[in-house]
């Protein structure tokens, strides 16, 4: 076969980088926060992968150097999941800022295939030069996106034009970096979904790791931080189901691995 792009793939083309993926979820979340375990749990389900396939990288705990080391491999895929307790608005520890500020640029650089959700998404926003704020409206519950108009990718190609999407966050995508692609929109905001660069990586303001029923779950969980714990029900009603959003992953793992 003959090698081609490892982001276009024309049918018959053998992709140079697909001999043996190595799937690593990037976690920013403090080591005894139960939604920890969780979100492994829900990018394995969606990725269809077992729990000796899917390695995990715990941002606030591992050595640095582990991180510098883990980016030279070329068959690392690179997953970034969420914060917990922090946000990129609001900063964080030092170990948390190095990965945004030294180690998200390298993924552009380095052309690694990489999917951050939510937190993921803002964190490679801002390590590559672009702007995130906290504003007085969150997202939390289940809306609509839309693919943005005119703009083709292989990742979306399956997607319908309009799909729900499920969401929980305060910060918000203001200015993207350099070089950056909006492909999904929605009356909140131009940026659901971007492509930085020319390569395979992407960040996605909601969670196509999270179905109905986790999202709900997550919700319950930061409830102080999402919503009004005396009024539970009005917030449980924001939520449906996205069975769309929820076939990103395997669209991922099919495009950059064997």
């Amino acid at each position: 076969m003959t090698p081609c792009s490892p982001f276009t793939y024309p049918p018959g083309c053998q992709n140079p980088m697909r001999s043996t993926p190595r799937f690593v979820l990037f976690q920013a979340r403090e080591h005894n926060d139960p939604m920890l375990a969780h979100e492994v749990d829900c990018f394995l389900r969606h990725l269809d992968l077992t729990l000796d396939e899917l390695e995990t990288f715990q941002v606030l705990e591992r050595p640095e150097t582990e991180g510098d080391a883990l980016l030279s491999d070329p068959q690392l895929r690179a997953l970034i999941g969420g914060s917990g307790d922090y946000s990129i608005s609001t900063g964080g520890p030092p170990r948390l800022e190095r990965f945004v500020r030294e180690l998200i640029p390298q993924l552009v650089e380095r052309q690694v295939p990489t999917f951050g959700s939510c937190w993921g998404l803002h964190a490679l926003v801002k390590g590559l030069g672009g702007r995130v704020e906290r504003r007085g409206v969150s997202e939390v519950g289940t809306f609509e996106v839309r693919l943005t108009p005119g703009v083709a990718d292989p990742l979306l190609a399956e997607l319908p034009a309009r799909f729900m999407a499920q969401m929980g966050h305060h910060d918000w995508v203001v200015e993207l970096p350099a070089g950056a692609t909006p492909l999904c929109e929605n009356d909140e905001s131009p940026y659901q979904a971007v492509r930085f660069g020319d390569g395979p990586v992407y960040g996605l303001q909601f969670h196509a790791e999270l179905t109905y029923d986790d999202n709900r779950r997550r919700y319950l969980h930061y409830i102080h931080h999402y919503g009004d714990p005396n009024n539970v029900d009005a917030g449980l009603s924001k939520f449906s189901r996205s069975s769309h959003a929820n076939t990103l992953l395997r669209r991922f793992k099919a495009l950059f691995s064997s």
